[in-house]
């Protein structure tokens, strides 16, 4: 039948089928691929990304002990810095995307970009300002007074003051981390803004460690954060740590169940030995409140804590909670000297 026969009324129906059917089936069969939303690229890059890649609960552990380790005597040689009472309280870990950092720490902060080979080419050591202030107020011979910590950066002497207890602090951490790593910390710079210190890329993985410090009534916490990639490298001999620290433990725990409740009750001597020397009887006899013995030992050399008269631990004076107190270094190996 010609399109000339057809009425009008015709021509109009079959126009609107005409446009009703798909003119390409063959496109429609392979459509072009499809862009994906912005929602559904988030979730692929959050599943495949770098914070999925989540550090081992063992290894964690073993950091754990390791920093609490650290933090008990960090605390006596920071309260024989500042001669007053200084607690440092661990307070956990946590994993974390670097640029998170920011939002944790004060600002203005005393943020420490350090370097730390064997273990990271770049590690942040973080000590806020409302516990630093206070602190470089003791070793300036004040504290008497409490007031607020001013909102300011530090000043160059008090960056000064304050690098003296940053030092502390590394020496810690290093003879904290002997047991896995040899960490050789040196400060490459001090920032007052910590979105300025840029130790790894603003996306990079890391693992925070966090502590609370404290003098007086005045408290503030001290962040150390390690790139995750460094953590997991040195898996290894962080699990050897937590494996040797159970196996040690567990002839403890066992003895001290065999031995019930009457002896883990018993007393007995400990005793820290300073330094000895030998002194005529004459100066012996005249000696008068206000003179000095003096000693070959260095003030630096650890002292000797012995249990019933036997050498045991070698240990470091300092000061807890207002007392005399010691923090013991290493044990002393049956055997060896003294």
């Amino acid at each position: 039948m010609g399109a000339e026969n057809l009425s009008q009324a015709e021509r109009e129906s079959l126009r609107g089928g005409t446009e009703a059917i798909p003119s390409a089936p063959a496109e429609a069969a392979a459509p072009a691929p499809a862009k994906p939303s912005p929602s559904r690229r988030s979730n692929v890059s959050h599943a495949d990304g770098k914070r999925g890649a989540h550090v081992p609960s063992d290894l964690l552990q073993a950091l754990d002990e390791l920093h609490q380790r650290f933090a008990r005597t960090a605390a006596v040689a920071l309260s024989a810095a500042v001669r007053a009472p200084v607690e440092l309280k661990f307070a956990g870990t946590e994993q974390l995307i670097y640029c998170e950092l920011y939002d944790r720490l004060e600002n203005p902060t005393c943020c420490n970009l350090l370097s730390a080979p064997p273990l990271a080419e770049r590690v942040v050591l973080d000590v806020g300002l409302s516990i630093l202030f206070p602190m470089i107020d003791r070793l300036l011979g004040g504290g008497q007074e409490s007031e607020p910590p001013p909102r300011r950066p530090l000043t160059d002497i008090e960056l000064r003051l304050a690098a003296r207890v940053t030092s502390l602090l590394l020496a810690e951490l290093r003879r904290a981390w002997e047991g896995v790593l040899p960490l050789d910390l040196q400060t490459v710079r001090v920032e007052s803004s910590p979105r300025l210190v840029q130790a790894m890329p603003a996306a990079e993985p890391a693992v925070l460690v966090c502590f609370e410090l404290a003098i007086g009534q005045e408290r503030g916490l001290v962040h150390l954060c390690i790139p995750q990639a460094a953590i997991a490298r040195i898996g290894g001999k962080l699990a050897g740590l937590a494996s040797a620290a159970s196996d040690r433990h567990e002839p403890t725990r066992i003895a001290g169940r065999r031995a019930g409740d009457a002896t883990s009750r018993a007393v007995v001597d400990v005793a820290v030995h300073v330094a000895e020397t030998r002194i005529s009887t004459s100066d012996l006899l005249g000696l008068c409140p206000g003179d000095i013995i003096t000693t070959e030992k260095n003030a630096t050399s650890p002292l000797v804590v012995t249990v019933e008269g036997v050498p045991t631990f070698r240990a470091r004076a300092g000061m807890h909670a207002g007392h005399k107190a010691v923090a013991i270094v290493e044990r002393i190996e049956p055997g060896h000297p003294a």
